[in-house]
C-alpha cells in the first residue's frame, strides 16, 4: 500500500488540460499522487509536479498568491467573499441598480452553509460594495479577513520596568553565567514593585512572561560575547552551527565569485583579459545551481543574476546552445544562502530577493574560507579545467607572472566560446564526476546528479517558485506610467503584449498604471490591473534583446536612440563601458598621447604576428589540484526537514 505524505493545504494541478487535486507525496520516490471525481488516483513524477509548479499550474484552494500562514477558515472565507464580488460585478455590468443586487445574491447564495448557521446574515449593501473596492485596489488578496489584526496590541510592560530589566541583563545576567531567568525575574519584580511604592506609579505587569518578553530582543551573540569574550563566543557558535544538519537538496547554497585564470580575445583577435566567474552550489548534493561568467567587476547585478538563475529552470535553447548532454533541470528556492563580505554580496537586488523569497542569508566571516568549503572546492576543480584550455594563466611548470605573456600569446577563446565550455563542463563533467568522500557530507562519493537523485527518493524536494513568487522575487521596481494605444513607454523603450491590448481596451486610453519591473532584465514589465490586482505581462519591442540591466542600457545607448534596443553583443557593450569610464578620467597630455599611439602600434604588429602562427597549443600542461579535507559550516536555528518515511501529517 503506498504511503502518501499530506501537505499542509489542499492543492489542484493543471495536468494536460484537466484540473486534479494534489493527494500528496509518495515515501520512498520521487512522485506524486494526483486524483479527482473522474478517474482512479494516478502518480507522475516528482519532477513533472515541479515543472508545473515552476509554470504556475499548482494552486492552493483557488487562491494563487495569497500568504503561506493564512489558516484554511481565512482563506474559505475570503473565498465565499469573492464569489459575492464576482457575481455582483456581473450583475452590474448587466445593468442591475445596488438595491437590487443584494435581493439577487442572497437568492443565489440562500444554500451556501456559511449563512445556515444561526447567527450568521447575509452581508449588508455598504459591505459588499467595500468588498468591491477592495478587490479593485488590491485583487483577491484585498479580501482576506484581518483576524489575525485583533487583540491586545499594548505592550507587555511598561518603560519602568523595561529599564530594570536591562539594567539587571547588563549588570548581572552579561557577566555570569549563573544567572538564570527565575532569578532575574524575581530581581527585577522586587525592584519594580519598590520604585513603583516610592514614587507612586501603579505596577504593571511585571511576570515572568514579560522578562521572556525583553531578553528574546536581545542579540543573544551579544550576550554571548560579553559573558565568554569575543574568540570563545565565537567558538561555541562555530559548534553550534554544526548541530544543523545538511540532509536534503536546497538546505544550503553556498555562492562566491573568482577570476578565471585565462585570457580571452575579442572578435578581431585582441586580448581584453581575464573574464570573472559567479558561481552557487548546493552542498547536498554539490550540484552546480548558478553559473556567470562575465568581464566587469563583480557587483551586486552579477550576483543577483545568479540567484535568479538558482531558482530558474534552464530552457531547451540553452542546452542546445552549448551542446550539453546531461540535461538536468534543477531549481529551488533555498532556505539558507551562505556567501562573503564582499562589496559585490550587498545591494538592493540582493536585499530584496532575500526579503520577499524568505531566504536566510548568511554572510561569512572575512578570510575563513572554511565557512564555505564547497563552494572553494568548487573553484579549484575550475582552476583545473581552466588550466587545460588555450591562454591559460596557469599551469604547473609556470608560475603566474612569468605565464602572463604565454598566455596572452596563446589567448584565443572569446567570451561566448569560452562560456560555453564551461557551461558543458558543468553538467556533462563535474555533473557525472565521483566526489571525494572526505569533501562529501554523506560519504558515499556519489556523482552530483546520483546524490540528487537519491535525495529526491527520500526527501520532498523543495519546489521551485511559482510564477508570482518568481516575479515577486524578482520583479522588486515599481513606478507609475501612462497606458497607450501602442503600450507602456519606460526608459525609452515600449513594451506591449495582446493582454496589455485588452487591458487598454477595457480600461480606456491615457490611464495611470503601476508597472513592476526587475533592475536586471529589461526585456520583460508586468502591469497591475487597478481593478483586479493582477499582474499583465509585457514584452520589450526591440527583437532579439539581451538580458541586459537598465543600467548597462543606458550606460552603452545614445541618448537620441529612442525606442529601439541596442543592436550590440555583450562584448561590445562591455567596451563602450571601458572608453566612457576612461573618456570621463579626463584629456590625456601630449606624452600620454604619444605613448599611447606607441602603444597601440606595438599591439597591432603583436596581433598581426599572432594570426600567422597555426592555432596548436603549446607546453600545455595539465595542472593537478591538490585536495584538502574540508570542514563542513552548518546552518542554525532552522527547522528539521521533512522526510518521506516519517509518515503522513495530520
Amino acid at each position: 500500500m503506498k504511503q502518501i505524505v499530506k501537505r499542509r493545504h489542499q492543492r489542484t494541478i493543471k495536468y494536460r488540460g484537466e484540473t486534479y487535486a494534489v493527494d500528496g507525496a509518495i515515501a520512498g520516490r520521487d512522485a506524486y499522487q494526483i486524483s479527482n471525481s473522474q478517474v482512479d488516483p494516478f502518480e507522475i513524477s516528482g519532477q513533472e509536479y515541479r515543472d508545473h509548479v515552476h509554470d504556475g499550474l499548482v494552486k492552493e484552494e483557488g487562491f494563487d498568491k495569497r500568504p503561506r500562514n493564512v489558516t484554511a477558515k481565512d482563506a474559505r472565507e475570503a473565498q465565499l467573499r469573492l464569489r459575492i464580488v464576482e457575481n455582483a460585478l456581473k450583475l452590474g455590468e448587466e445593468g442591475v441598480h445596488w438595491a437590487k443586487r443584494i435581493p439577487i445574491l442572497q437568492r443565489e447564495f440562500a444554500e451556501e452553509p456559511t449563512f445556515k448557521i444561526k447567527g450568521n446574515r447575509f452581508p449588508r449593501q455598504s459591505t459588499v460594495q467595500n468588498w468591491v473596492k477592495l478587490y479593485r485596489r488590491g485583487g483577491p488578496d484585498a479580501l482576506l479577513p484581518k483576524h489575525s489584526n485583533s487583540g491586545n496590541r499594548m505592550p507587555r510592560f511598561d518603560s519602568v520596568f523595561h529599564e530594570i530589566v536591562l539594567d539587571l541583563l547588563e549588570m548581572q545576567y552579561t557577566s555570569s553565567d549563573r544567572q538564570n531567568l527565575t532569578s532575574l525575574s524575581s530581581d527585577a519584580y522586587n525592584q519594580y514593585q519598590l520604585v513603583c511604592h516610592e514614587n507612586g506609579i501603579k505596577p504593571g505587569c511585571c511576570g515572568r512572561k514579560a522578562v521572556e518578553a525583553i531578553v528574546h530582543t536581545i542579540p543573544h551573540f551579544d550576550v554571548l560575547k560579553w559573558q565568554l569574550g569575543s574568540n570563545e563566543a565565537r567558538q561555541h557558535m562555530r559548534i553550534a552551527q554544526k548541530y544543523y544538519d545538511i540532509t536534503a537538496p536546497y538546505d544550503q547554497i553556498e555562492l562566491d565569485c573568482t577570476k578565471a585564470d585565462i585570457m580571452l580575445v575579442d572578435d578581431s583577435g585582441e586580448v581584453i583579459g581575464r573574464p570573472w566567474i559567479c558561481a552557487a552550489i548546493d552542498c547536498a548534493t554539490s550540484w552546480i545551481v548558478a553559473f556567470q561568467v562575465f568581464l566587469p567587476d563583480p557587483s551586486s547585478e552579477h550576483v543577483a543574476k545568479a540567484l535568479k538563475e538558482m531558482i530558474s529552470y534552464p530552457e531547451e535553447d540553452f542546452f542546445e546552445q552549448h551542446e550539453i548532454v546531461n540535461r538536468k533541470k534543477i531549481a529551488a528556492l533555498p532556505k539558507v544562502v551562505v556567501m562573503d563580505q564582499g562589496s559585490e554580496n550587498v545591494g538592493e537586488p540582493i536585499d530584496a530577493f532575500i526579503e520577499v523569497a524568505g531566504v536566510h542569508g548568511h554572510w561569512a566571516q572575512p578570510r575563513k574560507p572554511q565557512e564555505k568549503p564547497f563552494i572553494e572546492n568548487l573553484f579549484g576543480a575550475v582552476r583545473s579545467k581552466v588550466s587545460q584550455l588555450p591562454g591559460a594563466t596557469k599551469s604547473k611548470a609556470y608560475p603566474d607572472r612569468d605565464r602572463t605573456k604565454k598566455a596572452m600569446d596563446e589567448a584565443r577563446l572569446t567570451l561566448r566560446v569560452f562560456n560555453s565550455i564551461m557551461q558543458r563542463w558543468r553538467y556533462d563533467e563535474y555533473g557525472r564526476t565521483p566526489r571525494r568522500k572526505v569533501q562529501d557530507i554523506f560519504k558515499r562519493g556519489e556523482t552530483p546528479s546520483a546524490a540528487w537523485d537519491r535525495l529526491a527518493d527520500e526527501h520532498i524536494v523543495p519546489e521551485p517558485p511559482s510564477l508570482d513568487e518568481h516575479h515577486a522575487a524578482l520583479m522588486i521596481q515599481s513606478e507609475s506610467r501612462t497606458l497607450w494605444h501602442y503600450g507602456i513607454e519606460f526608459e525609452s523603450m515600449q513594451y506591449n503584449s495582446e493582454d496589455l491590448a485588452r487591458l487598454y481596451r477595457r480600461l480606456g486610453p491615457r490611464q495611470r498604471v503601476e508597472i513592476r519591473y526587475a533592475p536586471l532584465d529589461a526585456r520583460e514589465i508586468l502591469v497591475v490591473d487597478p481593478h483586479t490586482g493582477e499582474l499583465v505581462r509585457a514584452s520589450n519591442k526591440a527583437k532579439d534583446l539581451a538580458a541586459l540591466s537598465y543600467r548597462e542600457l543606458r550606460e552603452c545607448r545614445s541618448p537620441k536612440a529612442k525606442h529601439n534596443g541596442p543592436i550590440k553583443t555583450a562584448l561590445e557593450i562591455h567596451k563602450d563601458i571601458q572608453a566612457r569610464r576612461t573618456y570621463k578620467q579626463g584629456k590625456k597630455t601630449k606624452l600620454q598621447r604619444n605613448r599611447s599611439a606607441e602603444i597601440d602600434k606595438l599591439r597591432a604588429a603583436d596581433m598581426q604576428n599572432r594570426s600567422l602562427k597555426e592555432p596548436q597549443l603549446i607546453d600545455q600542461i595539465r595542472s593537478e589540484v591538490g585536495h584538502n579535507k574540508l570542514a563542513v559550516t552548518r546552518s542554525k536555528n532552522l527547522p528539521r526537514v521533512e522526510r518521506k518515511d516519517a509518515g503522513p501529517n495530520n
